[in-house]
Parts: structure tokens; sequence; C-alpha cells
């Protein structure tokens, strides 16, 4: 232990001046976490931090010594990929949940640093979503959370990097996103979500998390989606889908794009343009007059707006041709 104390020091003075990536990730019980390790790291180390100890779980280097101190139930859950830098812990349990740190250095000098906190929950729950249309506040309820447990609420941080989440609140009392301003608050005798001044940086996956003890019980998913709306036309005709939102730029435009694509019948023309001041997507088939569609070429567009370099969805519609 002396030895590893001694490490951790060292590796504090090295990775000074490295910035670290810090993620938050939730798991299901029986599931995995998998490390993955810059490939170009000459030695790496993946340690679970307990209070001021770090426990080191797996060391790709002769520099250090080896630590033979991991549990045996611990070790026998611990898999290296042969050929490859991914390290995983299986069989996950609750007792798992905590902080994890990964630290690679090249010739003598941190590159890599990355510290995961990990909740892992009895179990997580099917996505919970809700439809309608944000005027202003808006209620996410956590399902579950009538039995008095303490609830922790958190949202994806992006829609494309799956699994990674940043808190919104750490306890039912105040809120730890300050960059959003008060936004977030808990509604007391509920444990709903309340968000004020909804917008479209909002539409992201949110989960609560029911804790009994310091441990998670369960993991319910909840998402909000605005409410379809269904165009039907003729072949032939031409379709207008038109922005839900109105504040719009010409520096600044929006941009569309469909979730299914028709490879066998190739894909309509269509153009963004200005309708009325508003930006619309216009659709104009080419198909002859009295073909018929099956109910499989439907498509659904969806409206997109960049935000920071993020993509916001705002709407989604189904244009059946």
């Amino acid at each position: 232990m002396a030895a590893v104390s001694e490490l951790s020091v060292l590796l504090f003075a090295l990775i000074s001046n490295i910035h670290s990536e810090e993620l938050i990730v939730i798991r299901e019980e029986s599931d995995s976490l998998t490390f993955e390790l810059p490939e170009e790291a000459g030695s790496c180390l993946i340690s679970r931090c307990v209070g001021e100890e770090k426990l080191v779980l797996w060391n790709t280097s002769d520099l250090w010594p080896q630590n033979s101190s991991v549990p045996e139930d611990l070790k026998q859950r611990l898999v290296s990929v042969a050929n490859t830098s991914t390290y995983m812990i299986q069989n996950l349990t609750r007792s798992d949940s905590g902080l994890y740190q990964e630290e690679c250095w090249t010739e003598g000098k941190v590159t890599h640093e990355k510290h995961i906190t990990m909740t892992v929950c009895g179990s997580i729950g099917e996505i919970s979503r809700v439809d309608g249309i944000p005027e202003g506040t808006l209620d996410l309820h956590c399902p579950g959370a009538a039995d008095h447990l303490d609830v922790q609420w958190l949202k994806q941080d992006h829609p494309s990097e799956q699994g990674t989440w940043t808190r919104v609140f750490g306890d039912n009392t105040a809120s730890v996103m300050d960059n959003d301003r008060g936004r977030y608050q808990v509604v007391e005798n509920t444990s709903a979500l309340r968000i004020s001044n909804f917008s479209t940086t909002d539409f992201r996956l949110y989960t609560c998390l029911l804790m009994k003890q310091q441990q998670c019980v369960s993991s319910q998913p909840v998402q909000y989606l605005l409410n379809t709306e269904f165009i039907y036309r003729s072949v032939g005709d031409t379709a207008v889908l038109q922005c839900p939102v109105t504040d719009l730029s010409e520096d600044k435009p929006p941009y569309w794009k469909t979730r299914f694509y028709n490879d066998h019948q190739g894909q309509p023309d269509y153009t963004v343009g200005l309708v009325d001041q508003i930006y619309s997507l216009v659709i104009t088939s080419s198909s002859s007059q009295g073909e018929k569609k099956s109910l499989s070429d439907a498509k659904i567009w969806k409206w997109v707006s960049v935000t920071s370099g993020s993509l916001s969805q705002t709407e989604e519609e189904e244009f059946l041709m």
C-alpha cells in the first residue's frame, strides 16, 4: 500500500498540467464497465479511488510494482481483451459504484487522464417518453419517486454519446448546474424535475436515480418529445414542412434530415426555402401520377438546429409520399 501511495503522489505531480476528462456513467447490475486506453500510450494505470487511496486494477507498465491488494471477488471479474487496449469489469454489483481513474504516460510525460464516476443501479427502466408542446415550464416526473427514496436527476450530455451524463440535481434541494442559472428545480412533493424557459437545448434524455442508503435502487429514464404531426399528400404533390421556431437568422438557418431512406426508390427532391418568412422544407415528388406507394415508404423528417456545435431536435414530421 505504501508503494501505491508513493505512486499516487508522483502521478499527481505529473498530471498537474494535464486536462482531465470527467465522465458520469450509469450501469445496471450484472452489466460491465469498459475502459479503452489510448493505443499510443506507453504505460497506463486503471484505478479505483476509495477515499484518498487508489486501488490499482490494471498496470500496463513494468516501471511500477504490481499491486496484489485487489479483493479476490473483484479480481475474478477483471478482463483484459487480447491484443487491444480494452479492459472490462464484468458482472457489476452496486458495491462497484464509485470513482475510477485512467492515467497514461508516454516517454515519462503524462498524456491521458480520465475520471469516471459510475453508479450501478439494481435496475434500469424503459424510457418514459412524454409528448407535448413546451410552454415555458415543463415538469418531468420520476416513476417510483413516491416510495420516499432520495432522488438524483441527471441529463445526457449529447445524444451521440450514449451513456454519459451531467448531474442536474445532487439532492432534492439545490441545482448543481450553475451555468443554467437556476432553470432546474425539483418539485418537493413529487420529486419531478421542473425546467423553466424550456429551449431546444433541453431536448435530451434525462434520468432520475432512486437512491436508498447511498445506493441506487433503480434508474428511470425520461425523454421529452414534441408532438408528431402527420401530413398526407397524393403522389406528385408538393409538401411544405414548416419550422416550429421563428427566431431564425440567415447566418444560422436550420437544416432538415430524414430518419429513413428508400434506396430502392431513390430520394425525392427537396430544398430549404423561405415561405412566409419561415424557413421550410419543400419536398417535390418525381413519381408519376397514380403510382402506388406502400406504408413502408413513409419518411420521417425532422427539423434540426445547430446550437454551440450540438444538434437540438425540435420537431418530427412524418411525410407519407
